[in-house]
């Protein structure tokens, strides 16, 4: 719905868009709509998996009712980590690429949650985000507010958890989205991740 409103107010695709606004703002050269040319033979270009274990062909879900839906919701989008982390950057409030994406107050709003469950949790949903204190999450509440957001499109998974009062995000993403045994990576494999990382690398609150 967004994605058509944008289009129909500007004249302009969806894709355009994101390139002129995001990609080239951002320097995110490896930005692309279409799945890349892969070889499920070379080691040098990773594949996305079928959840019985075998790699995708053409590296995209053979999913007849997807088509349009992913369109608008960036799961066609394919890009190296770099530039992915550029646009994580930006949700830290961070100037990238010599360009400040947003203001802070346009990056407020879009990190201000809409309660999703009991008012108290103070989870939310803002713009694509879950917005939650560190609390909710079982973390220490100086970690501030946490913002997370996961995808697939079917043989990719991605995810990113970000703390922008500690400047410090974790992003993981796999070729595949469950586990030999059938179970989500998004809710087993990436939550013990983000703990191992939180742990090694995550900011040193003790002195905050």
């Amino acid at each position: 719905m967004a994605a058509a409103m944008m289009e129909r107010a500007t004249k302009s695709t969806y894709e355009a868009l994101m390139r002129r606004h995001i990609f080239q703002p951002l320097g995110m050269k490896s930005a692309t709509f279409d799945a890349p040319a892969s070889n499920p033979l070379s080691p040098k270009q990773p594949i996305g998996h079928l959840p019985d274990g075998t790699p995708a062909p053409g590296d995209k879900a053979p999913f007849a009712y997807l088509g349009k839906m992913l369109r608008p919701s960036g799961a066609e989008l394919r890009m190296h980590v770099a530039d992915w982390s550029k646009f994580i950057r930006v949700h830290l409030g961070e100037c990238v690429n010599s360009a400040q994406l947003v203001c802070p107050a346009t990056l407020a709003r879009l990190h201000q949650g809409i309660n999703v469950d009991d008012p108290a949790s103070g989870i939310g949903y803002a713009m694509g985000w879950i917005v939650a204190p560190a609390a909710a999450g079982g973390l220490d509440p100086k970690f501030g507010t946490i913002i997370t957001h996961n995808g697939s499109d079917g043989v990719w998974l991605a995810e990113v958890t970000a703390f922008p009062d500690q400047d410090f995000a974790i992003a993981i993403m796999s070729n595949a989205t469950v586990d030999r045994t059938g179970e989500d990576l998004g809710s087993a494999a990436f939550t013990e991740i983000k703990a191992r990382l939180l742990s090694r690398f995550g900011p040193n609150i003790e002195s905050t």
